[in-house]
Formats: structure tokens, sequence, C-alpha cells
């Protein structure tokens, strides 16, 4: 990478440290605070500015943007006057550059790819001190999680939701959580790596919650068509539901029994309200809306119940020995496509009420 020059002469203090930190040079850093200790406040006094941590982070000054963000933490959380704080204006260079990089009869593309890789270990080292520029939100209250979302980025989104778990959680003004984003987007491996992380946190709300039109990812998956992703959000809610169910339903320890002996190895496990993995759990029809009585509980291999509940109808899942039954049969269901979307929602919402 050229070095930049650092003109003395005829420049304000602003426009020398804005040049160091293009420089990534923390000694004329210094050099500015000494000639104007209060340069720092007077950018922070700006609502939307190019601050020298936007400079320096895009140009792959780690060090310096990390100096910066010591003396100046607010500056992590400025939004620039495009509305982009300084991990979004580095994450928007280092697509670019990628997308350069596609043009095999580029210029300069050996130096253009190194730049790409400097910034990528410029965002590592930013998030490394702090994650929560994972979760800063600027224009339309899009997060750096959200960008790498929509452009398939597997390997930032991965890292991202290793430093920052609870940046899954973050919407934009659309109410879209990432998820929503990359399903809108079509980018299937980074539906992936969100729905991979959904499972491992058993995170059923927010894999059913839905955007300002109403709709969950399942809806625009279906709607757009695309089969694999909506395969694979089946899949893992049908994994995270009987997960959650199969833990309410055995709790650690279990319920102690009612002889009071600390032998209760024979002892059935089962939850605050009594019922046990072997125990025929009935949910009443009324609490399904939208549930008739032809739901083809048979293609999934659970079984109807002839009794009622408060005189309705009912409809019964049966959780015997085998913990992974329901799992298998709904799995298989979805790769034989033969378990359609308002099934799978009518199966979701019943378990829910359990």
């Amino acid at each position: 990478m050229a070095q930049v020059e650092i003109p003395q002469q005829q420049q304000t203090p602003r426009e020398r440290l804005m040049a160091a930190a293009e420089a990534g040079k923390i000694d004329f850093l210094y050099e500015c605070i000494k000639d104007d200790p209060h340069i720092l406040d007077g950018i922070d006094k700006i609502p939307f500015v190019d601050t020298p941590l936007h400079i320096a982070a895009s140009a792959g000054h780690a060090h310096f943007a990390i100096e910066m963000m010591r003396l100046k933490p607010s500056f992590s959380k400025k939004l620039n006057p495009e509305g982009l704080s300084s991990l979004d204006v580095v994450l928007r260079k280092r697509e670019d550059l990628r997308r350069n990089l596609e043009d095999l009869g580029l210029p300069n593309r050996e130096e253009q790819s190194k730049l790409r890789k400097e910034l990528t270990q410029t965002i590592t080292q930013l998030i490394n001190f702090d994650k929560e520029l994972i979760r800063v939100k600027g224009r339309e209250s899009f997060t750096p999680l959200h960008y790498v979302a929509e452009n398939g980025d597997v390997d930032l989104l991965a890292e991202f939701l290793l430093a920052c778990p609870e940046s899954i959680m973050d919407r934009t003004i659309r109410a879209e959580t990432a998820l929503h984003i990359a399903v809108k987007n079509s980018k299937l491996e980074a539906c992936k790596v969100l729905l991979g992380w959904l499972r491992r946190s058993l995170n059923l709300q927010l894999l059913n919650s839905k955007d300002e039109k109403g709709n969950t990812v399942l809806h625009i998956a279906v709607s757009n068509s695309q089969t694999e992703t909506r395969n694979a959000i089946l899949v893992v809610a049908v994994l995270v539901t009987t997960s959650t169910y199969q833990a309410i339903l055995n709790p650690p320890g279990g319920v102690r029994g009612l002889g009071g002996g600390d032998n209760n190895n024979n002892q059935l496990t089962t939850n605050t309200n009594g019922f046990s993995s072997l125990n025929l759990i009935c949910l009443s029809k009324s609490h399904i809306p939208s549930l008739s009585s032809s739901f083809p509980l048979g293609s999934l291999n659970l079984q109807s119940h002839g009794s009622s509940v408060n005189h309705n109808p009912s409809f019964a899942i049966v959780l015997n020995n085998n913990k992974f039954q329901i799992r298998r049969n709904i799995v298989r269901s979805v790769a034989e496509e033969t378990l359609i979307l308002e099934e799978f929602e009518q199966l979701v919402y019943a378990l829910t009420m359990l």
C-alpha cells in the first residue's frame, strides 16, 4: 500500500488528524492532540461525521483504529453522513474489493487483494476489542450482522455470531432479523449458518418472528420458491421444538417421587404438571384456531386421540421412550416434501401451547 504523505504546512489541525488516520500514524495522532487537546471533542460534537476511526478502519489500520476507540469510545457508535458506522464502512469497502477482484483483468489486483486481507484482519481486531460494534444500528437500523447476512458472507457471519451472540436478535426498521434478510436475498449458506445458530440456542421464538408484513422466514422461503431453504428451516424448527419440549418433559434431575426416597432410578422423569415422556399429552383443538378435523396427522405419524378436553375434540402427540421419534418422522416428511407449510405451522403452534 502506498504511503500517505502528511504535509505539515497549510493544513488545519483536523486535516492533519485525518491524514494521520489515513496513514495509520499513531505518533502523528498525538502530535495533533498536543497541538489541540480538544480536537477529538470537537469532532464528537458533530452529529454525523466521518471520524478518524472511520478513516483509519477503512484504510485497514487496526492499531490506529483501536487507539482511537480507546481514546474516544463514543466514536464507535458515531455514524457518518451516509448513516454508516466505522465497522459498516470497513465491511462495505471489503465487499467492494471482493467484487472488483472477480475481474481477472483488474489492474493492481495483488495490491487490492492485500488490502482486502488487511481489512479482514482489521474487522477481527475491532470486534475483539469491542464486540458491541456488531450491534451498532446504522441506516434503517441495519447492523453489521445484517449486512454480512445480506451479502452471504458466511465467514464473517459466523465470526460475528461467536463474538456477539446477542446480535442475532437485532431488527431493522422493517422488523427484519438477519435470517429474514438472508432468506430474502436467497443466501442459502448464510441461512444455514443462522439456522445452525438458532438450533444450538433453541431459539424457536426468533425462528417464528415476523417482519412488518407479518412474514416469517418460512413464508418468505415458500413464496420465493426456495425449496432447499424451506426444508432447512423446517428441519431446524422441528429439531428446536422437539428438543425444547423434551427438556420441559424431562428436566435435569427429574421430580422426586412421593415416597421421598433417594433411589429414584425407576421413577419416570416428569415435569411440574406431572407429565412424563410416556404420557399421552392432549391439547384441545380450541387452542388451534386453524386446525380442521381433516388435519393429516397420519402423514406425520402422530396419533389422534378420541377423548376430549373441555368437551372439545382433541389432538394428541405421543412422546414415547424414543425421544427422536417425532423428529425422524417430520424430517423424513420434509425430505419427501410431504409436509406443507400450513401443517407445520399448526404443529409448532400446538407444541408451544403444551
